[in-house]
């Protein structure tokens, strides 16, 4: 049985909602969901075992629907988020001022609706999922960690939301306690996890940070393997490429999909990939690598310790501890190079029909398309 933690991370939140479908399809048993900020709102929604609720509120979310104000000025405040505000839009700094004084901060309102909306207490409660979050109190300056047994029944909305309260979100006016974010005292709550005696977590992430060790037990990172935008833009088609990306990403972390930028049906085992360099003739290896190579009498041997690096650095690619990885990597190369879709699942097959192009005679690109073919389909 896993303990599952969301990090706080604002509008890059649907990444969870991806891995939580996967972890779905692979069934894996999940006893507690802990999260801060966003990661309290996935979390709660996981405890409640509603993914169709989750997956609608993300494909439905926008500025509209956390923050009030007329089309102009939550196009002002993207802007501003973005950091592209221009010295002659100096008149919506001081609409926002004064939005921000009348309100006593930023209103959102339709988040609060929101909440209220998607939050069956009663489910919470009875679900047979331990739920936990971090939020932060005000009025006793402190970080509150708290479960939801801890918390009087029809409070639970307040604290839910008091955990993704971002300074400059104005406060609830029905509810005594003031909040901020609980991201100010721990954005990743897995000590929770841990307090409630699980060894195996399964930490999920909203950005590509520093992943801590913790002694006594098993954590399984799932870290976002591309860009997930600005945590304080809410924008339909960035929750779709997000949550495709935590879906794909938490398949490869427990090995159900491989690659390593890309994601492919199948995986090649070193030796799979030894075995198929073994094939290659001489003579072959030698008209493969004709433009590129300064050898004659090619080997294995060459290939190996002389012609795979040159590719490798030619093309300033990392360089890898494995030849299955470097063959990978040259794969990934030439789908990066024409612009090939990252977030698909592809077979080794579809990959190499993508980028089988006419390429100049004596390119690289043209070298690396013929070593790949005899690589991986040999």
């Amino acid at each position: 049985m896993y303990g599952l933690v969301f990090a706080g991370g604002g509008a890059k939140g649907a990444y969870q909602i991806g891995v939580w479908k996967a972890l779905s399809e692979l069934d894996i048993k999940i006893g507690l969901s802990v999260g801060t900020s966003v990661g309290a709102l996935n979390g709660a929604l996981y405890a409640q075992k509603e993914f169709e609720l989750a997956k609608d509120l993300w494909l439905n979310m926008s500025m509209e629907s956390v923050f009030v104000g007329d089309p102009e000025f939550l196009e002002g405040l993207t802007k501003t988020f973005n950091k592209k505000i221009l010295k002659n839009d100096i008149s919506f700094y001081k609409k926002l001022y004064s939005y921000i004084y009348n309100n006593k901060g930023l209103d959102i309102t339709p988040l609060r609706q929101n909440i209220q909306r998607i939050l069956n207490e009663d489910k919470l409660r009875n679900s047979g999922i331990d739920f936990g979050f971090v939020t932060y109190s005000i009025n006793d300056r402190k970080p509150l960690k708290l479960f939801v047994n801890e918390i009087a029944t029809g409070e639970v909305k307040y604290y839910l939301l008091g955990s993704a309260l971002v300074p400059g979100f104005a406060q609830d006016k029905d509810f005594p306690v003031k909040f901020i974010d609980g991201g100010i005292h721990d954005r990743f709550p897995i000590q929770m996890a841990i307090d409630k005696g699980y060894k195996n977590i399964i930490a999920v992430e909203t950005g590509n940070k520093k992943r801590k060790k913790y002694e006594n037990a098993n954590i399984t990172y799932i870290v976002p393997s591309g860009d997930t935008g600005n945590f304080l833009i809410f924008d339909k088609k960035t929750s779709e490429k997000n949550m495709e990306m935590g879906y794909l990403d938490g398949l490869k972390t427990f090995k159900k999909v491989y690659g390593l930028k890309y994601f492919f049906t199948e995986d090649y085992s070193e030796n799979k990939i030894l075995r198929n360099l073994m094939k290659i003739s001489s003579p072959r290896l030698e008209k493969l690598f004709l433009k590129t190579s300064s050898l004659t009498n090619m080997t294995l041997k060459s290939l190996l310790e002389k012609d795979l690096p040159y590719l490798v650095k030619k093309l300033s690619l990392a360089k890898y501890n494995t030849y299955k990885e470097t063959v990978f990597s040259l794969l990934e190369y030439m789908l990066d190079y024409n612009a090939v879709e990252r977030l698909k699942l592809y077979s080794i097959e579809e990959a190499l029909q993508l980028v089988t192009v006419s390429y100049e005679e004596g390119s690289i690109e043209k070298t690396v398309l013929s070593f790949l073919d005899v690589v991986l389909i040999n």
